[in-house]
């Protein structure tokens, strides 16, 4: 080589930080690839970030694998609702493919992991319930019942319809009173009575209070309204989710695209065809 020659620079591998950013800017392409060449190198959330993308791409047998990783790994990331996503993915990729026991097969070493752990006995055994209700799901080929993870260890007492309907008139009654800083804000007052609708199944009420200050809600708040609406008005439950898909914002850095609900909720999901994942992969996604 003539010394005025010069060596081409090694290409630098990706970074997970520069591939995660690509996908929340909009482009998946890249994204993709550089999540793919990280998760083939063993990092199980980048690839748990992977199967996110290839769930709105529609490549559901190549996703089984990462989000099969990931939940044999639920340390590799922060938040549990990853976790749960993965599941989630998991439970629609046996849908979509048609293999529920290759998906149950794929899931076996970290039900096993999750078998194994050694937990005070006071401790619910969270992963192993949840992983046992996606391996029922496939043994029953996706039948009845279709929710795959309790949310909460410890559920509840379900409230009645009535109870329900009289909390939220007493909150909203006394909302002044315990929040005094909403006085004169109109906008932090619509918010709230709308949190409570929602934390309430006060559905008639969603319904009615979401079009009142349309500018002020948030993603999840569109997507509380388009569940209520998505069987008697898919088009305008569709515009609601899709005017506020920039707001959207992960709760962990694995999270790179809104997964739940637009995937698994089962009143959104079908309102989400392969135009419409296209159009939530290109949308920057920034958050606030």
């Amino acid at each position: 080589m003539a010394k005025s020659e010069k060596a081409p620079k090694k290409a630098k591998a990706p970074t997970v930080k520069v591939a995660r950013l690509a996908a929340l800017t909009g482009d998946s392409v890249a994204a993709i690839a550089m999540l793919r060449e990280l998760a083939a190198s063993g990092d199980v959330a980048a690839g748990a970030s992977l199967a996110e993308l290839l769930a709105f791409s529609g490549e559901w047998r190549e996703l089984i694998v990462h989000a099969a990783a990931l939940v044999a790994q639920p340390k590799a990331v922060y938040a549990a609702n990853v976790f749960d996503d993965m599941v989630r993915l998991l439970g629609r990729a046996a849908v979509e493919t048609g293999d529920f026991q290759g998906v149950k097969a794929a899931i076996e070493p970290a039900w096993a992991i999750a078998r194994a752990a050694s937990l005070p006995p006071n401790v619910p055994r969270r992963h192993e319930t949840i992983l046992a209700a996606l391996a029922a799901y496939c043994d029953r080929a996706g039948q009845a019942p279709h929710e795959l993870i309790r949310l909460w260890d410890v559920p509840s007492r379900d409230r009645t319809a009535g109870e329900k309907a009289a909390a939220y008139a007493d909150a909203v009654a006394n909302m002044l009173t315990l929040r005094p800083k909403l006085r004169g804000d109109p906008v932090g007052i619509a918010k709230h009575e709308f949190a409570l609708a929602v934390a309430n199944d006060q559905l008639e009420e969603i319904v009615r209070l979401y079009p009142l200050k349309e500018e002020a809600r948030s993603f999840a708040d569109a997507c509380a309204y388009a569940r209520q609406i998505a069987s008697d008005d898919p088009v305008r439950a569709w515009a609601a989710i899709a005017a506020k898909l920039a707001e959207w914002y992960p709760v962990d850095v694995a999270q790179v695209a809104p997964v739940d609900p637009l995937l698994v909720d089962r009143a959104i999901a079908p309102l989400v065809d392969a135009e419409r994942c296209a159009l939530v992969l290109r949308t920057p996604r920034a958050g606030k």
